[in-house]
Order: structure tokens, then sequence, then C-alpha cells
């Protein structure tokens, strides 16, 4: 079966994981990061904070590039066609109604798939920094 080489790396990122102090390398994965993307997560953590979610997943992220507001992801979808605004409402939507908290955290947990977002987001700023 072929992997490509950010499943493979991911594999890989998985293993090196356990092996590290969670500390370090989320300072390792974060020095990686544009001030673009680490505004966009701190965001994210904000929009999961003001929704009343106990947890940091997928739909934060996009609703931080979303907040975030100048890059190239929001630019492709605008190019597409896509409705933001629809979106953004549509997904608050949902979300509002899930897990709900009254304890505000400054950085609500990750799911296990933000988790693996970051982590892949990582690994591919890494790949394609090192092929330029």
């Amino acid at each position: 079966m072929k992997h490509t080489i950010a499943e493979f790396a991911f594999r890989l990122s998985c293993v090196f994981f356990r092996f590290v102090d969670r500390h370090k390398y989320t300072a390792m994965m974060t020095d990686k990061f544009s001030q673009q993307l680490l505004n966009a997560i701190r965001f994210s953590a904000e929009e999961a904070n003001r929704l009343g979610n106990d947890y940091t997943g997928a739909e934060h992220f996009f609703l931080g590039i979303l907040r975030e507001g100048n890059n190239r992801a929001l630019d492709i979808l605008v190019r597409l066609g896509v409705e933001l605004n629809s979106i953004k409402r549509e997904i608050e939507g949902i979300i509002k109604n899930q897990q709900k908290t009254t304890i505000q955290q400054e950085i609500p947990p990750l799911t296990k798939q933000a988790d693996k977002i970051l982590k892949v987001t990582f690994l591919e700023s890494t790949f394609y920094k090192s092929i330029q």
C-alpha cells in the first residue's frame, strides 16, 4: 500500500512524539510556524472559549483562520466561491451546542484530530522549507 510523504511523516512524528517531552516538542513545532499561523492557532483557542467549548477542534482552527483574515487559505476559498460568513455561522451554530463549559481556559485542550492537524502542519512546513 502506498503512503504519501505527509502520511509517512505523520507516522514518524507519532513515534517520535512518544519519546520526547510534550512541551519541548510543542516549542519545536511552533518555532517552525509563521506569525499568521500562530495567530490563527491563538484565535482558535479564543473561539473555543467564546463558544463555551471545553476543547479546541478542527472547526475552531477553521474559525481561527477566518478570524486571522489575511491568508492564502481564505483567498483560495473566496476564489472557489465559498461564502465564508455563511460557513462561519453554520459552524458556530453546530458547535455552540456541544460540550458546553462555563470555565474559561486559556488554551482548551486539543482534540485528537486537532493535534494531528498541528503535527502534519509542522511536518509539512519543515518539509517544504527544506526543499525551497
